[in-house]
This record gives C-alpha cells, structure tokens and sequence, in this order.
C-alpha cells in the first residue's frame, strides 16, 4: 500500500505513514471503529440505568 499524500510504500496495517506522518485509511477506519465500540458501551450503559431506575420504581410502588 502507498501513502496518499507522499506515495511512500507503508504496510497494510500501519495506521501512520512513517515518512510524512500522514493517517492511512486503516487509521481511520480503526478510528470509526472505536467510535462505534464506544457508542456502543454507552448505550449498555444507558439501557442499564433506565432498566435500574424502573426496577426500582415498580418495587417501590409494589411496596408502597
């Protein structure tokens, strides 16, 4: 694989060019990746506090 921006040869994996320093498209899309990962962590995350949140609403008003 070459760079886009200098045409040095860099490897299929690298996600910098080691000659200009230049973001390769496995870079960026490593970087998407992890963006969609995160997203995915925070809606568990929500999903998890409203299930809490009615959970303890029912037993409370089950109780009450």
């Amino acid at each position: 694989m070459y760079c886009s921006k200098c045409g040095a040869y860099i490897n299929e994996d690298a996600t910098i060019c080691m000659n200009c320093g230049c973001e390769t498209d496995a870079g960026k899309q490593k970087q998407e990746m992890n963006g969609i990962k995160e997203t995915e962590n925070n809606l568990k995350f929500i999903f998890g506090i409203v299930f809490i949140v009615i959970l303890i609403t029912t037993i409370f008003f089950f109780f009450s």
